[in-house]
């Protein structure tokens, strides 16, 4: 079931994750010459937000970047996996409910939008979580070094996953009844706890939570819409009635076990659905944005849905059980990689245009529908950043839109971008304000953008609802084709 959910990041020429194009440039930038790549400024270092990048252009040496890319997130699965595969060692049998929950809690929205730093934080967090205890009742040169590599993982992946696990550790040192164990697991928190905040202090100091955004909250019921997303087929307006059905059949019998058979949940599994419940009830209560940082109450229901995979995990089920329970997980997760995959088909149709757009080319993208009907346009814009895969296809170029987080390897130099449109308002696109660039990318213009643009570009290439203008102002209006992309 792990290969089946990591399957869709091999189907496509493009992974089917929303940011991934975003990410990947950013590492083509990293490792291409700094001439190739005037309008950017390159700083990776050794702090949050950077493993992504580290790991994939490590790999980049030997692998084309697009291959180490794939490599890398394939990475995130299966390392989610070894966290219960050693926990089976341990146990001395096979976790089966947790191991066949685990790939399905694997590909959450936060995976779906491609926010692949925090995905890959996520093995460590579960990780880090699991061992925390064994370290502190029984500190040996293993259980130190494991935990070191989950906290240094968490540390370089995503700072918001460094807190969730300090906060989870926390509560599980609370949990612990046996004092010495409790007194090394404090001593060791508070080492953990020194570290991000030596960092934050210094390096941080607070810019990425207090930029200019400011802090929003997303009402109860956007909020409760974001948990029900992987349950409704990932569109809340047109649910999936096979994926509901299921998951309603598979909760059904997994509450019916819990309360038939208490004396089977043991107090490990007990500790990671109070975790569950916590992540859940923090996904109505946190905030979406603060500053630069984003989507922060919208991560939550993958963490819930990831120690709902490590609760049930231990748990002792009968073997008809166990069989409906993997069937049933088997076809949701069919779904959904089937669903990923004409996702992926369909982000595939820029990719001819973009092969055309010439190296140091300055590229527009204005995308006037970026959604997909396969997604919740609500939270997800898959056709929004796809246009940065120009960078790792041409080895060149400057586009707009790379996000100002103070944490990105990759910024822009002084006085770059050219000036553009706010992203998700291509219709305030304007000839002489926005000159700056040569090649324009339209997604499914609508009939007065399409006329005014076309007659001030060249039409080089279309694909889909994708068409591709280069910037002519000489070109007489006559000479340009009258049709608007399809799907317009």
């Amino acid at each position: 079931m792990t290969v089946l959910a990591a399957s869709p990041l091999w189907f496509t020429a493009l992974p089917p994750l929303q940011d991934y194009a975003y990410h990947l440039a950013q590492v083509e930038i990293l490792e291409a010459d700094a001439a190739a790549f005037p309008a950017f400024e390159r700083d990776l270092g050794f702090r949050p937000y950077a493993a992504f990048y580290a790991l994939t252009s490590a790999l980049s040496g030997v692998l084309p970047v697009e291959t180490a890319g794939r490599l890398v997130v394939t990475l995130y699965f299966v390392l989610l996996a070894g966290v219960l595969a050693a926990w089976a060692v341990e146990a001395r049998r096979p976790l089966w409910p947790g191991l066949a929950l685990l790939p399905f809690a694997a590909i959450q929205p936060t995976y779906v939008l491609g926010f692949l730093n925090y995905q890959l934080a996520m093995p460590f967090l579960l990780g880090g979580l699991w061992v925390w205890p064994r370290f502190a009742r029984r500190p040996s040169v293993a259980t130190a070094s494991v935990l070191a590599a989950c906290i240094v993982g968490l540390f370089t992946t995503h700072p918001f996953s460094y807190l969730v696990f300090l906060g989870f550790a926390g509560l599980r040192l609370v949990w612990e009844a046996d004092l010495r164990a409790r007194v090394a697991g404090w001593g060791a928190w508070t080492l953990a706890t020194a570290i991000f905040a030596a960092w934050f202090l210094a390096a941080d100091g607070g810019q990425g939570a207090s930029g200019p955004e400011g802090v929003q909250w997303l009402g109860v019921a956007e909020s409760l819409r974001i948990l029900a997303l992987p349950f409704l087929g990932m569109h809340a307006d047109r649910i999936d009635p096979v994926v509901a059905t299921l998951w309603w059949v598979w909760f059904t019998g997994l509450a019916w076990l819990w309360w038939r058979a208490p004396e089977r949940v043991s107090d490990e599994a007990r500790y990671f659905a109070l975790a569950c419940a916590i992540a859940t009830l923090a996904t109505l209560v946190f905030p979406f944005r603060m500053g630069h940082y984003s989507y922060i109450n919208a991560r939550m229901p993958g963490v819930a849905m990831l120690c709902l995979a490590m609760a049930i995990a231990p748990l002792r089920v009968p073997r008809p059980w166990a069989a409906a329970h993997v069937l049933l997980l088997c076809a949701a997760l069919g779904v959904a990689v089937a669903q990923q995959r004409r996702v992926g088909e369909a982000m595939d149709e820029v990719l001819p245009l973009l092969e055309q757009v010439p190296r140091d080319a300055a590229l527009l993208p204005l995308v006037f529908d970026p959604y997909s009907d396969e997604l919740d346009p609500r939270l997800f814009a898959p056709f929004l950043h796809i246009h940065h895969a120009v960078h790792v296809l041409q080895g060149g170029g400057v586009t707009p839109y790379f996000f100002p987080h103070p944490l990105a390897p990759v910024r822009y130099a002084e006085g770059q971008p050219p000036l553009a449109p706010p992203q998700y308002r291509p219709g305030r696109f304007e000839l002489a304000r926005h000159a700056g660039y040569d090649h324009w990318l339209l997604r499914s213009p609508p009939p007065r953008a399409w006329s005014a643009l076309s007659r001030s570009g060249t039409e080089i290439a279309r694909s889909g609802d994708w068409v591709l203008l280069r910037r002519e102002p000489s070109a007489a209006p006559a000479e340009q084709s009258p049709t608007p992309p399809s799907g317009s």
